[in-house]
């Protein structure tokens, strides 16, 4: 008998596990990474990816709740967990948990005076990797299916990005669209207070805030 009942009540408690790490919290606006690697030449190259609806962005979004099996309680994800579990959604598993819980413990993040209505976006450094077979990863468009879903993901030249955003070049991408308005906004108001370099390791860009 026992037996019998064990089975459905596992499934059950996955089900309310999963329901109520689905549910939204909203202590904080959200978070979200902006991931970088060095390449076999020396180039800061970052990691971004296609949204339909919003161009090309950094990962990220709103927090969710948890739950404590242990304890049995819910509580808010901090904005770390919240940052973490987006990446590795929104860059299709080809960004691990265990790799970023490493790197964000030490990475940089912005804004600065962070309020609980502000994004954070912390910049991660990671290992560089080939993602010929994420180039074009389609997905259904649509409110309800894939709308604001990552469906490409392409690596960007540092020192472009930030030549876009200071002096108003041209940024190539692989599909002619630009980058989310709101991320390149937020990016830019960051860099007229901080240089390039407390952001970015290793990059020696040399490109003087404006």
């Amino acid at each position: 008998m026992l037996r019998k009942l064990f089975l459905p009540l596992l499934v059950l408690l996955t089900l309310l596990c999963t329901i109520a790490s689905a549910r939204e919290c909203h202590e904080f606006r959200g978070a979200g990474i902006l991931s970088y690697a060095i390449d076999t030449n020396g180039t800061t190259q970052v990691l971004l990816s296609y949204q339909k609806g919003r161009g090309w962005t950094s990962f990220g979004g709103g927090p969710k709740m948890v739950r404590n099996l242990q304890e049995n309680k819910e509580r808010c994800e901090t904005r770390q967990e919240t940052a973490i579990r987006e990446t590795v959604e929104e860059s299709r598993y080809l960004l691990t948990r265990t790799e970023l819980q490493q790197a964000i413990a030490i990475s940089p993040s912005y804004p600065q005076n962070l309020t609980p209505q502000q994004f954070q976006t912390f910049v991660v450094k990671i290992h560089p990797r080939a993602i010929s077979h994420f180039y074009t990863n389609s997905v259904l468009v649509g409110k309800k299916f894939g709308f604001e879903e990552t469906s490409e993901l392409a690596w960007f030249p540092l020192r472009n990005i930030i030549e876009h955003i200071k002096k108003g070049t041209i940024l190539k991408t692989p599909n002619n669209i630009g980058l989310w308005d709101v991320f390149e906004k937020g990016l830019k108001q960051e860099l007229k207070q901080r240089n390039i370099d407390q952001f970015f390791q290793s990059s020696s860009l040399n490109i003087k805030s404006q």
